[in-house]
């Protein structure tokens, strides 16, 4: 369970002064950035890179072991989506989630989800690129699940996925 503080102050009942510097690409932005991407890493249709990464804490609220995350330190979660030039362009980033909370969950309880899945803030035929731990949908690309049986054109995809995604990890890392 979420502290209702970090609630308040990240899931939208404060949205504070993020939406003043953070906002959805306008559709001639995404068209843009969607032309970077394929200049740059040859995908065409891209518009963001999605992911998710681990805030240390010092202490979990209210002892809750669920911000314990899957290497064993306490955090809170952060999920972005930024363009190849490494700006956050969602103002419905996420932050608070517990540690332990699986990056898809967190996708699917935010609201740049249930809009895309509307088919609302992505152009048509436009992407938001997201590692295996993601959901394929129509709105977001994810590599292919490697069972094995993955033909030549499949894994030259997979080899090539992670230079286009590489500006989300990039942002995170900063």
């Amino acid at each position: 369970m979420v502290s209702s503080f970090v609630h308040q102050k990240c899931f939208g009942t404060d949205t504070g002064l993020k939406h003043n510097y953070i906002a959805w690409p306008t559709y001639e932005r995404q068209r843009d950035i969607s032309q970077s991407f394929e200049d740059k890493y040859n995908f065409p249709g891209i518009v963001g890179a999605l992911d998710g990464t681990h805030i240390p804490i010092v202490n979990c609220p209210g002892g809750q072991n669920d911000y314990i995350n899957r290497k064993g330190f306490a955090s809170i979660q952060l999920q972005l989506v930024v363009d190849d030039n490494l700006v956050i362009n969602d103002p419905y980033t996420y932050l608070g989630w517990p540690g332990s909370t699986h990056d898809a969950r967190v996708l699917r309880n935010c609201e740049l989800f249930r809009k895309a899945e509307n088919g609302e803030k992505i152009l048509n035929n436009h992407y938001i690129l997201g590692d295996g731990a993601y959901p394929l949908k129509p709105w977001l690309m994810t590599p292919f699940r490697d069972n094995g049986h993955l033909s030549p054109a499949q894994r030259r995809f997979n080899k090539a996925f992670p230079s286009a995604r590489q500006c989300v990890e990039r942002a995170n890392a900063r």
